[in-house]
């Protein structure tokens, strides 16, 4: 019963937007921070499951890191998406346009990995992670990467 408790307040906390909580809306470097956060919790999440399952077989275990991957990206992206633009409505000008970057730098990035996740389903988890790790995906996170941090110095 702790456990759902403590579960339902963690998930509480991450998906409590700001507007319905009557407070002030996040900034977009701390929706970004938060953004992030719950990202890597989510990867960490599956890689940890699909350890569990398939640790032992590297293909089984990249089978699994796939599927739970795709679906995940697909459901994220939704969510990711609605609270960009909440983070973006109501600001200046310049901050628009930054976030706008950086959301259309960070959409070319999601879309190249669901497109790779698709037509990679029977791969072992060490081909994915030095795929990933490489061109052009490792250019595509940096792109991301700076645009968010240049959204982060114009709106804070």
């Amino acid at each position: 019963m702790r456990r759902l408790a403590v579960a339902l307040a963690v998930l509480t906390a991450v998906f409590a937007l700001p507007s319905m909580s009557g407070a002030k809306p996040l900034g977009f470097h701390d929706w970004s921070v938060r953004w992030t956060a719950k990202a890597t919790r989510d990867n960490a999440a599956i890689v940890s499951r699909c350890q569990k399952l398939f640790g032992d077989s590297d293909l089984k275990f990249g089978m699994c890191y796939v599927k739970a991957g795709r679906a995940n990206l697909r459901a994220e992206r939704v969510v990711w998406e609605k609270q960009v633009a909440a983070v973006a409505r109501g600001q200046a000008g310049p901050c628009k346009r930054a976030i706008n970057s950086y959301f259309m730098a960070s959409r070319v990035r999601q879309q190249a990995s669901l497109t790779y996740l698709d037509s990679h389903r029977r791969t072992p988890l060490t081909r994915i992670a030095g795929d990933i790790a490489g061109e052009p995906y490792a250019t595509l996170k940096s792109l991301a990467d700076r645009a968010r941090a240049r959204a982060s110095a114009i709106c804070g």
